[in-house]
């Protein structure tokens, strides 16, 4: 199993990884778009941070960077979505 032969170092960025970016999708919901923008450059810091932590040979440096592409794609698209039905519910 190529994630029990990982070192504990790993499983550390994993959790990092995991808390900052539960962190960001909680308060990104009920920000401004300044805030959210903030919020998007921490994303893209996250991820940028992750690529340069690991090699890209080892199926686990594969497994964080599918893992955080993913949940960034899903909060960038729950933003899009919110930003969509509160200009839908403006009034006119």
């Amino acid at each position: 199993d190529a994630k029990g032969s990982e070192s504990p170092a790993y499983e550390d960025l994993e959790e990092k990884i995991s808390n900052r970016l539960a962190g960001i999708d909680g308060r990104i919901m009920a920000e401004t778009s300044c805030e959210k923008e903030k919020e998007a450059q921490e994303l893209y810091n996250l991820e940028e941070e992750t690529m340069a932590d690991d090699k890209g040979r080892s199926p686990r440096d594969y497994y964080r960077r599918a893992h955080l592409f993913d949940t960034s794609a899903q909060i960038f698209t729950s933003l899009i979505h919110k930003d969509d039905n509160a200009q839908q519910d403006a009034p006119e």
